[in-house]
């Protein structure tokens, strides 16, 4: 799971996900906590940041929130 999220709000969404029986390896955030910097997040760093996860043994990437540029990558 790649999102802008701040590390409390990012342990929220992953019990979240656990509590409707999706299973995550790992995850990275980018600790933003206003709406215009998540569209500063460049696509090298969400890149990077599903690269890491996919290293750690994820078989899949949930990149969270329409303003990262997630679709481009995909």
């Amino acid at each position: 799971m790649v999102t802008p999220d701040v590390g409390s709000i990012q342990e929220k969404v992953t019990k979240n996900f656990s509590l409707e029986k999706f299973e995550y390896i790992s995850e990275r955030h980018f600790d933003l906590t206003d709406n215009f910097s998540l569209v500063e997040v460049s696509e090298y760093d969400i890149v990077t940041a599903s690269g890491d996860v996919i290293n750690e043994g994820a078989e899949a990437v949930f990149i969270l929130y329409t303003n990262l540029f997630g679709a481009d990558i995909a």
